[in-house]
């Protein structure tokens, strides 16, 4: 409704300027050029202060950034979501090319740390089943030691976080 009576306003400005125009003596090209003319100008002066709001918040986030390096900046969405980064990319230094993984999370923010890890550990694929995955790694998961037998190699990064070589185990 709002968008139909800004229309409307608009042409019957437009209109009128029109009318005003044609009384003033303006041929018809130039009455329509008028009409053209002052919504432009109309324009141009009501988006003035949204370009300069939007400017600032650009030079803002500039600012912000400037002093991250490349690593930080990539890791900064997965910092920002919760997610141990520094972790994943531990993780990530003992799979060699080819391994396929298997997370497992107890985490409450778990959706957000999948999307991480199969993000960071690319091209490195994760499996559906534990039982075929070349490594297992634990993100924040009680059940790191309880569920692995002594056929793994477990290296452990903190409590609850760890990797276990599978291969052995199959």
């Amino acid at each position: 409704m709002s968008l139909l009576s800004q229309v409307a306003g608009a042409l019957l400005a437009g209109a009128l300027i029109f009318a005003l125009g044609r009384q003033a003596g303006a041929q018809s090209k130039r009455a329509v050029g008028a009409v053209a003319l002052i919504p432009v100008t109309v324009a141009i002066v009501l988006a003035l202060p949204s370009l300069r709001d939007a400017t600032a918040n650009l030079l803002d986030l500039h600012r912000i950034n400037a002093s991250l390096t490349a690593e930080d900046a990539q890791l900064q969405g997965g910092s920002s979501a919760g997610v141990d980064v520094a972790f994943i990319s531990w993780a990530k230094g003992h799979l060699a090319a080819g391994d396929t993984f298997y997370l497992e999370t107890e985490d409450p923010n778990a959706t957000a740390i999948t999307q991480w890890a199969l993000f960071q550990l690319a091209p490195h694929l994760e499996v559906a089943e534990s039982s075929k995955a070349d490594w297992l790694i634990f993100y924040n998961s009680s059940r790191t030691l309880d569920r692995l037998d002594s056929s793994r190699a477990l290296d452990i990064y903190s409590s609850g976080f760890a990797i276990a070589d599978n291969t052995h185990a199959r």
